[in-house]
């Protein structure tokens, strides 16, 4: 389905070394002015290609949506993959 896409960048602490790990994140809307409004709250700006009108797996801004269409995501990747065999791998 296609929706008005914002995406932002989130930075997670690596506890390993202290320093910061960006992660590339996204919310969905139906309206390119919800998208707006959103986007000019968080970053206090409106970029001219963020909000594009797009193709997304994830229909809602809910944890439990967006899990599960990454779980159908891997469980495709996972039913495509290239299956070999002990013996195959054994040559």
């Amino acid at each position: 389905m296609k929706m008005f896409v914002f995406y932002f960048t989130a930075f997670m602490s690596d506890m390993n070394n202290g320093g910061y790990i960006p992660v590339k994140n996204s919310f969905v809307y139906k309206t390119e002015e919800d998208c707006r409004f959103v986007e000019k709250t968080v970053l206090g700006f409106n970029e001219a290609l963020n909000c594009q009108f797009e193709y997304t797996k994830h229909l809602a801004n809910d944890e439990e949506s967006i899990e599960t269409a990454l779980l159908k995501d891997l469980a495709l990747k996972f039913q495509k993959r290239n299956v070999r065999t002990q013996a195959e791998t054994k040559k």
